[in-house]
């Protein structure tokens, strides 16, 4: 089935794991040739001992008062602020029966053994240009709006740059790193919305116990961007969700998309609304993160597996360790009204670049700051 979003020309290419979120665009085509290493993970498996309860915060984290708020982890020129998710289970995926449930999408319960710090926003281009010293955007010249047309590669560059400059430990090692980071658009660079990266590495490893950022599992993803939401409650109608969505999140209705005209944004003459807005113009979710859904979508370590693991509570997943593919979460300012909501998974050659795909980076609260 044709999904909402997609163009009938997608329907007419080679049986491909769909691209369900905004930046899957007329001509795409994931077949380039990738780097296809997988991430793993340097040492013992996850310690699976129980967490202490942790009372979840409240959006009021985003201001500098109450517990889940530190002075050290304000907004800085280079990254956003930081708030801290509790540790704990919830229930991940979405139910079957569901509006738009995907069959990879089994729900099933998670516990995360530790807590962590999830930025409050996804990374601006004025952040982006500040670490890396480029400017990749599509919709470029927005400082405030999210960086995005950066591949899974150049995300792990990102958060690698920002741990140095905030003399925190790395959170990954890498090998064979080739290419240019932010290049394989063309030229005009700026008239590509979508491309193949240059930039990629033979191999990327995750290094346990690191102080410094990286990119969130998607168990990490989904704990922060739900806040406590139960997937398995009964599902809103589509007007009571739109309603809810409308002042919370940038997808396809709000962005004012003529669909009929693809990305012709012609609604009501505001053409300069289609494309990616300024974070946290809206008001956050309940844990106070900004843009968990719509703006653009974000990228995880995590290689994407249609299967999710097995276990009656699966403790700290960190996704599959083979595969071509990385995990995308979110939806962006494209993205149709049923596709936006925190339980879809969108698979995506990790050199994909594209106008509707940014990053949102977390650590872990341990440091010799104590932040």
């Amino acid at each position: 089935m044709l999904r909402p979003h997609a163009h009938p020309r997608a329907a007419c290419s080679r049986r491909r794991v769909p691209h369900r979120l905004a930046d899957r665009l007329p001509g795409a085509d994931d077949s380039a040739n990738d780097a296809r290493q997988p991430l793993t993970i340097q040492g013992s498996s996850p310690d699976a001992a129980a967490a202490r309860p942790v009372a979840p915060p409240d959006a009021s984290a985003v201001l500098p008062e109450g517990p889940w708020w530190h002075p050290g982890r304000a907004e800085t020129p280079s990254r956003p602020a930081l708030l801290l998710i509790p540790a704990g289970a919830f229930l991940m995926g979405s139910a079957a029966g569901q509006r738009a449930h995907a069959s990879d999408e089994r729900l099933h319960r998670v516990e995360i053994s530790q807590p962590f710090l999830a930025a409050a926003t996804e990374i601006t281009q004025a952040q982006w240009q500040a670490v890396m010293g480029t400017s990749p955007s599509f919709y470029s010249g927005c400082d405030r709006c999210p960086v995005e047309r950066v591949n899974w590669y150049e995300a792990v560059a990102f958060t690698l740059a920002l741990s140095a400059r905030e003399g925190r430990t790395a959170c990954y090692t890498t090998q064979g790193c080739s290419g240019v980071v932010g290049a394989g658009c063309g030229r005009p660079e700026a008239r590509r919305h979508w491309c193949m990266g240059d930039y990629r590495c033979q191999q990327v490893e995750r290094v346990p116990g690191c102080t410094g950022y990286r990119l969130p599992t998607e168990a990490e993803w989904e704990r922060a961007a739900r806040a406590g939401l139960d997937p398995s409650a009964q599902e809103e109608p589509p007007a009571a969700r739109r309603a809810r969505l409308g002042g919370a999140a940038w997808y396809a209705e709000t962005s004012l998309i003529d669909r009929a005209g693809e990305l012709n944004c012609t609604i009501s003459g505001l053409a300069g609304r289609c494309g990616t807005h300024p974070v946290a113009s809206l008001r956050p979710n309940d844990w106070g993160l900004f843009d968990t859904l719509g703006n653009v979508a974000e990228w995880c370590e995590d290689a994407y597996d249609a299967e999710y693991p097995a276990g009656p509570v699966v403790v700290d997943p960190v996704g599959s360790g083979s595969g071509p593919l990385k995990v995308t979460r979110g939806g962006s300012w494209f993205t149709s009204l049923a596709w936006v909501r925190p339980g879809l998974r969108d698979p995506a050659m990790p050199l994909r670049r594209a106008n509707g795909l940014g990053l949102r980076v977390v650590r872990s609260p341990r440091g010799s700051d104590g932040m």
